[in-house]
């Protein structure tokens, strides 16, 4: 896909759209990521991953890479997308019994709510054994800023963090990594 900034995009042929922002391709290519999504198969009774995008993130290709990988793998994947706020997050997670979800946030404002959060998120750490894995470029504050679970700046060292919480949980129930 051509960037808006690109001199070849200022011109659409008839009957084409052409996005005139990154928001605008983001959604575009979010709905494709989604579709292909579905042509994995996700074995049944695996609880999903959530996968959400920080209040006030709106850049979430990044998440979206990381939701295919996964789902590639064979993990199901529920993604909330862009600026999803910290109590949907939180609530989603509870619903439906994820052990693992991912926050992408490209500026460490954008954890700002979760930080405020803190202790809910610690909570439900202790009580039901989920994970927060902080992904993206802001996810690197959120050590320092007493946010539990794993920060991954990459797209890769989200999925390996995934994958690892994954088999180690599976491990500690006794079964057989998926």
């Amino acid at each position: 896909m051509l960037s808006h900034n690109n001199p070849m995009s200022t011109s659409a042929a008839p009957g084409f759209w052409r996005p005139k922002k990154s928001h605008d391709q983001s959604a575009l290519t979010r709905r494709f990521a989604l579709r292909l999504m579905d042509l994995y198969q996700v074995p049944p009774g695996l609880p999903p991953v959530l996968c959400a995008c920080a209040p006030a993130e709106l850049h979430e290709l990044g998440l979206l890479a990381v939701a295919m990988e996964l789902r590639r793998r064979g993990r199901p994947i529920v993604n909330l997308g862009q600026a999803t706020p910290v109590d949907a997050t939180l609530s989603a997670i509870e619903r439906l019994g994820a052990r693992v979800a991912v926050v992408a946030a490209t500026l460490p404002e954008h954890l700002e709510p979760w930080i405020a959060s803190r202790d809910t998120v610690m909570d439900l750490q202790r009580r039901a054994g989920v994970t927060v894995v902080w992904g993206g470029p802001g996810a690197a504050s959120a050590s320092p800023r007493g946010l539990p679970g794993l920060a991954a700046l990459t797209i890769d060292e989200a999925v390996a963090a995934v994958v690892g919480l994954l088999e180690r949980m599976t491990l500690a129930r006794g079964e057989a990594p998926a």
